[in-house]
Order: C-alpha cells, then structure tokens, then sequence
C-alpha cells in the first residue's frame, strides 16, 4: 500500500484487495485513518510521521468483514532525489 505524506491510499495494489476482501476504489483516495480494517496500521504510520522510526515486522491485526488476521507490517518513507519525503510504503505480510 502506497500512501501520500499525509495517508492518503494512493496505491492498493490486487494483493491488498484479497487480503483485506475490499476493492481498490474503496481504498484509493481515502485517508488510512477512515478504513477500519487498517487501524492499527494507522499506529504504524503515526510512529512513522511523529517520531520517525521506520518498523520492520511489527505485528498487527487487521481485517474486514468480520475477519481479523496477524500481519506483519514494515513502514517507511519514500523519498525523492532531493531526500524530500513525498510518501509512505506500507507492507503487509501474512503471518504463516
């Protein structure tokens, strides 16, 4: 999941949407923050923002429809040439 420097979702890759059971477009242009399933994924992401410590592999529930699964979630910053921080990479791995 890719998102702008203020989480906004710009990027829900097909891999997101199986995982998660929700289409791109209800995810796309939607603050993290607003979609349920990742709100612990909002933590990462305001640790990211606040206190700048980039995770690795914190694990996380998440889940929609009434499903809950243990993720492993990485977050940093994507930076441009200049090192100027204009997004946010979100991995989600599944647990085995």
């Amino acid at each position: 999941i890719v998102l702008d420097i203020d989480g906004v979702v710009l990027i829900f890759n097909s891999a997101a949407e199986k995982m998660f059971d929700l289409e791109k477009s209800k995810a796309v242009n939607f603050p993290l923050k607003d979609l349920a399933g990742l709100s612990a994924a909002k933590d990462i992401i305001m640790k990211l923002k606040f206190e700048n410590k980039i995770t690795k592999d914190e694990l996380i529930d998440v889940g929609y429809n009434n499903k809950s699964i243990k993720v492993y979630a990485t977050a940093t910053f994507i930076t441009n040439k200049e090192g100027n921080k204009i997004g946010i990479l979100l991995l989600l791995r599944k647990t085995v």
